[in-house]
Parts: C-alpha cells; structure tokens; sequence
C-alpha cells in the first residue's frame, strides 16, 4: 500500500513469519524494475535506513572519489548510498508502473536535496556511463549499477548480480598478482567458457552433433555451445554458503550438497572453470566487495562453524575457503581482487567483457560470433510466457529460468567504450538511445494507426484512463512506464543490432562489426522533419487547414532524387543539396540599434518624452482568489475567440478559468504536478506537460469545455517547459520541449495537438535539467533558433533546418551576474522578423538579456539584478516586467547608455511588493499597451498566479 507518506508491505499470510515493511517515501533513494520469475511486474526499492549507513559503505559513501583521493559524498542519484532494500511483486505492469510513478513524485517533491532516481531508466544508465568513462566512479560501482540496470538483484538469487573471473590463473601463485602486467589478466573479450580452446572445441563440437538449429539466433531447440548459464541460483549459492547457508538447505531439499560440490578452493572453484564439462560460472559482487561492514571477505569464512562435510579430495575437513599462498586472509584476498579490478588495463580491456554479458555479444549474432551462446531457457522473456497458452509449459519456462539462468536484459545495443575514451556516440550506445532508427520500447508500445487499433487507451499514472477519442486518436500513445523507456530485450534487442550492423552495409554486402555503424541522428531527424514539412507544405495541406485553415502553400521546387539514388517515389521530398554557411549579421551598433526597435505591440506610449520622468502606477483589477491547493505553473489564453484562461498547478490540475472574473469554469485533476501551460497554438489548443514525462494536448471551447486530445510520452523525466514557434512561411507550427532528462526536443503540432510520439529533432548537449525553452525562427530563413536554460545556470543553443534536419549547436558568452538555475526563457519578439534577443531569468535574481549576434553566437547585451528569485516575465524588448519570488512584481526598462553606440543597460524603473504573500510563480500578459482601434493607451493588464495556489489581475499604467 501506497501513501503520501509511506509504502506498507503486509504479507497476506501472518502465519508464514515473514514480516512487514513499511518504507518513508521521502527517504526513497533508487527504484528498480525487476522480473518475478519471468513476469515483468517487481520493482526494487532501495531506501535510507535508521542509521543513515550507505549501501556500498558507511554515512552514505558510494565509492566515488574526488580529484584529491578522498571518498566523495554526493546528491546525485548515483552517489547517494542507499542501505536496504525491498524487491515488491504486484498483480500487473500497469500497477507497478503506476506504484513507482506515485513513489517517485513524493519522493522527488520540494524542498528535496537528493531526487530519488530510478536505475533501468536510460538517462541514468548514460549518466553511469558518462560517469566512468570519465573516470569518476569505479569500475566496481559502476558494474553493480549496470547489473542493476539489466534487472540483476542481490534479492534474486536467479538474477543475481554478475562480476568477472579477472585474472588468467586464478590468482594462483606465491607471490601477489602484478597488478601492471597486463599479462596477468584474463582475456575479457570471451566468456569463461570459451577461455580455454581444447574445452571450447569440444563445445563446438557437441553443438554441431546436435544441429545448429537456433535460426532466432539466441540458442535455439537445438544448437548451443553451453547447457547452463554463468549466473545461476545455484552458483550463487555455491560462493555464498558461508554466509546464506540457510538458503543453501532450502535449494538442496534440508541438507547441504555433497562435500565434493562445496566451494572448498579458489584454485580448484577456477580450475573447474576453466577445463570442467560444464562449468562457466562467474564471479559474484563479494569477491570484490571491501567493505568492512558488509564484505572484506566474509563469504571466505565459515563463521558460523557449518558442518560442511570433509573433501575426498584432500581428506580434510571443509572449513574457511582455501585462498592463494599470497593471500594473508579473506579480507587481503578481496583487497587485491578490488585493485585489480580498478587497474588501468582492466579499465581497458572490461568493456568487452560488458559487450557479453550486457551488450552487443550478449545474444543473438553477437553471442553466436563470440562463441557466448546459451541454450534457449536463457534467453526466455516476459513475453514468451504471455504468448504460452499451455499452463504445464509455462510452469516448465519459469522453473527452468530460475534453475538455469537467464541473459541480463539488453543495456547496450553498440560496442562499450574504454575508460578514458571520448564520449561520442555516447547516446547511441545506450538501449534506446539510437534516435528514430531504432525499434525502441517507446515505438513498441504505441498502437499502430494501420492496425485499427484505438489510439487512447488508459494512460498509467492519470486518473481519466490518458487520450479518449476515435480510432484517428492513435497519435496519442500511452505513457511510458515512468523512469524511463523499459530495455529491449532478446529478439527485440537483436533488431536493432542487426540494424546497426547492417545500416552502413547495403543489400549483399559485407556486414560490418557491432559498433562501426554508429547510427546518425541527424539523419533520422531529417526524414522526419522531411515528412512533416511534407505534410505541413504540400497542396492538400491537411496539417495546416486543421491547425488553422490558411489558403494552399506552394510546394518548394526541387529536384528529387530517392535515397538509394533511383528516381523519387510520389510524395517523398529528397536530400536538398548542402547549404552554404549562414552569412553572420554584422554586429555595428547602426545595425543593432535597428533590429531592436520595437514594435507596435509596444507596452506604454510611443511619445518618449513621456517616458523620461515616467512614474508607473500598479492597480489591482481583480484581487488574489484561490483556484488550486498548490503553486500556479501556468496561464494561457484559451479557447478559439482567447475569451478563457487555462491555468495549471503543481497539485496536478488544470482549469478553465473566466478571463472576466477569474471564475473557475472547469476543473481538471490529475496524478501528476503540471509543470507548464502552453498557448499561441491555433484551432483553440493548448499545451500542458509535467511530471508525467508527457506533452498533453487539450481543446478549449467558447463555453469552458475541455477535451484531451492526445497525450505524447515526450521525455525519460519530467517534462519541464514548452514552447510554440509559428514556422515561417508555411502556416504550420512547432513546439520545443526540455525536460529533467537534460534533452531538448522539437515536436510537428497537428490538428490534435502533439501526437505521433517522434519527435522532429532532440538535442543531449545539456549536462544537467533543462527548466526552460524557448525558439524562434531566424528572420526569413528555414532555420530555427532553439534555446534551453539549464538548472546549473548556463543558456544552451542549438539551429535547427527545418528543410534538412541539421542541426548545429550555437556558442553561447554569458553575463557577469549571478544567475542561479533558470527558471524562465522567453524571445522579445515572438513574430518574424531580425531581432533575436530573448531573455533569461534565474533563482540568483538576475535577469539577463541575449542576442544571436554576429558569427553565430550569442551574446549577453545587457543584465540587472532584482534581489529576488526571477520566476516569470513578460517584455516589448524595451520594458520587462518580471515576477519575484518573494511576491512582488519588477518593472525594467532596457536602455541605450549614454555616449554608447549600440551599448545597452538595463535599469529597474519601479518596484511593488506583496503582491502575493508566499510568492508569485507565473504571471500572463492580457493585454499590452493598445486599445481600441490601435491607439495606445499605456496600460499592461497581467494576470498573476501565485505559489499559494490563487490568481488575481492588475495592471500597469504609465
């Protein structure tokens, strides 16, 4: 049971002696989805215990060592230790999808230092991988964590967590292994099995006696190299009888094995290894584990006095675990092991190790060239066990899974990097994270629209069931379960390695190795932003009329030519030749002072002299009025004639609000905080996202009526902010995304909102959150300029070609000012046209100016400092008015300094406070400066929402 406080675990049977758990959410620290037996329906949970102890070692350590050697205290999900853990089965996908969708948003609330992560989500898997191949936490840390992101538990003995055999005699010897020599070390490119060549032939040879069957690739009814796998329950219980005896009784029947089978040496236990007919065992996570609370080699010691039987072998009595002469003790033996695992050449040469059991080799033609093939129960998956009708047949795959082992779940579709290495292709090497090329879970999961199928669904994790409609409504799929897109696994995998494979080597011929293809993602965002410009451009226009029914847009004459160089299909839209580099506007302050003036839709009077000794007047229209039970995080003008407001709010919901009294019309709850309402889109649609990952898309009517349309899985985390950009020229529109997952994407806007779960392009270059986005078309140009600002205070930019796909990162010069994580983004000027200044504002109060100036860069034209939290603003390019987070309402004005050419300033021209007691978090432009007719009347009319929930409207007059 879930509460907003706690999970309860009660075991239905009292009787059976198992005892309850009860978890505080708050100390939730990392989740895990796991299999029971082969049903994909468990989940981890590895939460703070009393003593605040970490899980890999005391106060919290997790092995991490910092630039002077020193043990490193993190925040960071992949730091914080976590010191126990509890492995929960439910009755379905759905529901644990659902249970850790609600853990997490209380886990991760305000006012929360360390965001409780979740480890087989793809972003925290590249985070790992960024982390060691950079060289900040250890190969140790680091293979635990990728076990775990394989569905690999120290809870589940049938999955239980796999580390190597390292050295290529056991450690056998007088004196300690040379930890330098790489001569002293396995060869990490084969598995245990095939480390021997007499015993490898002989396998070999059985699989050929026995037909090579196996056309799927992954072991077949017939042909394959090994009958167990390397990781068994078995095995893991023959290293760990020490210290789990208990468990050990419970496998063999009430007694222990034959003294013979006991892991008596660990010179004989690798000499079995190595030449036995069937023993291709691995390590476990003990063997290296230095912990002096929980390892230091205690498996090693027969503590508990255990009646282990005597060794006809040896004739003596099965005591303590027989070490290598150099070792002094259990705890010097793991020691070494440790530093041999941390080495330099081990960080060379593991990732090929990793490729076998996690990677690329580790099934399919892979496995099958690696000579890492297993016999078909290791490959079985949950949705073998689905398609199975026969009860007697599923019974035998689930005991079979269990007794022999099973592959971990695929975690990298190309070749693993070296420590040290660069971090290219980094995304692409993570499961999932090849771009639109790949067959991802997300895709897998989505209804198909030429099936027929109903688009909508339930949607887990919200309470009206996700998009209603029609089976037209496919272009809204499901979400997807939350911490990120589910790994692909067996067959699935397999596809898309085939696809790397053979990507780049063309009908007949030669294949290429695993990893030379590195999939291109520009190349996949060009075919898709290719076919919604198609859509958007050609005569019928059938996305534009239901955007907004503007007149037939020519089509871009252009020579085609289809991409495997025959003559174009009907309705494709070619490669366009390469364009040249984008000439860089001069940066003369003539030129700048132009492109700055501002424009009609001007907040006070065009009369400048009016505007010297201006002294403006703050009046409210409307008091502050509660709407919701949390903080307001968006408002937009709705509905077809902009005659209501959509607001939304932290505690989930979004409501229809009247834009004459502020009366709610219409209130919508749901699961999750919203964190952004999204306007300025045509045909009455309005944009929400939020902690649900997703892009939600609703139609407001004349009367307050609101429908969801379409509900798009946008993000791996959170989806932070939205933004529109009308595309020049065509009538069309786009919105840019950016969300807890450090990526910015860019999504085609349809009749229904955003659907079709693709989006046009997404850019990885973020290090940390993106709380804010915003975009806008360069001038005439096809190009758009995206911008991101990050939770660590820097502004990202990339160009986007709407024609091409290409995409280009942007240099970005800040200011001097402190900044503090950006909470709001915005362009001066939404319309086309020149000027593409934006503005930033962050938590360190400084609101800072930009400009994409001259050598397509971006520049800081000018800052102020407000003393407060930035949380919002709205601005003409020459006034701001910003919002503060203690509650008052700032209004800047930008300037030209005196004797300085084209050498602006900002300046706080007026200040009012307690606006709103705790805070105001949003506030939205009604109506700017021009009244009837056009004529300016110098008045600002805003509506303010505030972290209390409520909403009033004020306004500014000259």
């Amino acid at each position: 049971m879930l509460t907003g406080e706690r999970v309860y675990w009660i075991p239905r049977n009292k009787e059976s002696g198992r005892r309850g758990v009860i978890v505080d959410v708050p100390k939730v620290r990392r989740l895990a989805r796991r299999y029971v037996g082969l049903r994909d329906v468990g989940v981890e949970v590895f939460y703070d215990s009393k003593n605040g102890r970490g899980e890999w070692g005391e106060d919290g350590w997790f092995g991490v060592t910092n630039k002077q050697g020193r043990q490193e205290r993190g925040e960071e999900g992949w730091k914080g230790g976590a010191t126990d853990s509890v492995l929960l089965g439910f009755e379905n996908e759905k529901v644990r999808d659902s249970f850790v969708l609600g853990v997490l948003s209380v886990a991760n609330g305000d006012g929360v230092k360390r965001r409780a992560v979740v480890d087989t989500d793809r972003q925290r898997v590249n985070d790992l991988y960024r982390a060691w191949l950079t060289g900040r936490i250890e190969t140790y840390v680091y293979l635990e964590l990728i076990n775990s992101a394989g569905r690999r538990s120290k809870l589940d003995f049938s999955r239980y967590p796999v580390y190597p055999w390292i050295f290529k005699d056991g450690g056998e010897g007088d004196k300690k292994p040379d930890l330098e020599n790489p001569d002293t070390y396995r060869d990490f490119s084969k598995p245990v099995g095939a480390l021997e060549p007499k015993r490898l032939e002989r396998f070999r040879e059985r699989m050929r006696s026995m037909g090579e069957g196996g056309g799927n690739g992954t072991g077949g009814e017939e042909g394959f190299l090994y009958g167990t796998h390397y990781s068994t329950a078995g095995y893991t219980l023959y290293w760990l009888i020490r210290v789990m005896p208990e468990h050990v009784i419970c496998l063999q029947s009430g007694r222990f094995d034959e003294a013979d089978r006991i892991f008596r040496s660990v010179i004989s236990s690798w000499g079995g290894v190595l030449t036995g007919g069937a023993d291709v065992k691995e390590l476990t996570p003990e063997f290296y584990d230095t912990d002096r609370k929980r390892g230091g080699g205690r498996f090693l010691v027969n503590a508990m006095n255990l009646t282990l039987g005597t060794s006809t072998v040896t004739g003596k009595r099965i005591h303590d675990v027989e070490l290598p002469k150099w070792a002094r003790g259990g705890k010097d033996f793991v020691k070494v092991m440790r530093k041999g695992l941390e080495s330099q050449h081990v960080g060379q040469v593991i990732n090929k190790w990793i490729d076998l059991i996690f990677g690329v080799n580790s099934r399919g033609e892979g496995a099958r060239n690696s000579d890492n093939l297993f016999a078909k129960s290791a490959y079985y998956e949950a949705k073998d066990l689905e398609i199975e009708r026969d009860e007697a047949v599923r019974d035998r795959m689930v005991m079979e899974a269990e007794e022999f082992g099973v592959v971990p779940d695929m975690v990298f579709v190309l070749e693993h990097g070296r420590k040290g290495e660069g971090l290219d292709g980094l995304w692409d090497a993570v499961v999932g994270g090849g771009g639109g090329q790949l067959d991802t879970p997300e895709r897998r999961k989505r209804p198909q629209k030429d099936e027929g199928e109903a688009g909508g669904g339930e949607t887990e994790g919200r309470e009206d069931g996700g998009a209603k409609g029609s089976a037209e409504d496919t272009a809204a799929p499901p979400a997807s379960p939350p911490g990120g897109d589910a790994w692909l696994m067996g067959k699935d995998a397999e596809d898309v390695v085939e696809k790397l494979t053979l990507r780049d080597g063309g009908a007949g011929g030669d294949h290429p190795q695993p990893g030379n293809g590195t999939p291109s993602r520009v190349t996949e965002a060009t075919s898709r932003a290719k076919t919604w410009l198609s859509n958007v451009m050609s005569s019928g226009n059938k996305a534009g009329k239901e955007v907004g029914g503007g007149g037939k847009v020519a089509e871009l004459p252009r020579q085609q030519t289809s991409r495997d160089g025959g003559e174009a299909k009907t309705g494709e839209i070619p490669p366009t030749p390469p364009k040249p580099k984008m000439q860089a506007r001069t940066a003369s302050a003539e030129t700048r002072k132009g492109r700055y003036k501002t424009t009609s839709r001007r907040f006070f009077a065009h009369n400048r002299e009016l505007l010297k000794n201006m002294d403006p007047v703050l009046t409210p229209i409307l008091p502050q009025r509660p709407v919701f039970t949390d903080s307001v995080t968006g408002i937009v003008a709705a509905g077809e004639n902009q005659n209501m407001l959509l607001a939304g709010s932290r505690d989930g919901s979004v409501a229809v609000v009247s834009r004459v009294d502020l009366n709610t019309v219409r209130l919508v709850k749901g699961a999750m905080p919203v964190s952004r309402v999204c306007g300025n889109l045509k045909a009455g649609l309005v944009l929400t996202c939020g902690y649900d990952d997703a892009i939600t898309s609703y139609r407001v009517g004349e009367s307050g009526t609101i429908d969801r349309l379409a509900v798009c899985n946008a993000h791996d985390d959170a989806c932070v902010d939205l933004d529109v950009v009308n595309v020049t020229g065509t009538g069309g529109q786009i919105v840019v995304s950016g969300g807890d997952d450090c990526v910015v994407k860019v999504w085609s806007v349809g009749g229904e909102g955003v659907g079709g779960g693709e989006p046009l392009c997404d850019f990885y270059d973020a290090e940390t959150p993106v709380m804010a986005v915003a975009g806008k078309m360069n001038g005439s140009k096809d190009e758009c300029l995206v911008v991101a600002g990050c939770e660590d205070g820097t502004v990202r930019a990339w160009i986007y070609d709407l024609l091409t796909g290409d995409q280009r990162p942007i240099q970005v010069t800040g200011g001097g000012g402190r900044m503090g994580s950006i909470s709001s983004l915005g362009f001066v000027h939404d319309g086309p046209g020149d000027d593409m200044r934006f503005l930033a504002g962050g938590s360190g109060g400084t609101i800072r100016m930009m400009d994409y100036d001259s050598l397509e860069k971006i520049v800081c034209v000018c800052e102020a400092n407000v003393r407060t939290s930035v949380r919002d603003f709205v601005t003409d390019g020459e006034f701001i008015v910003g919002a503060g987070g203690n509650g008052g309402i700032y209004l800047l004005r930008v300037k030209e300094r005196e004797g300085g050419e084209g050498v602006f300033g900002v300046e706080i021209v007026k200040e009012w406070g307690g606006i709103v007691e705790e805070g105001i978090s949003k506030i939205e432009l009604l109506r700017q400066g021009v009244g009837g007719g056009g004529k300016v009347d110098g008045t600002v009319v805003l509506v303010v929402g505030g972290d209390d929930g409520t909403m009033g409207m004020l306004k500014i007059c000259e």
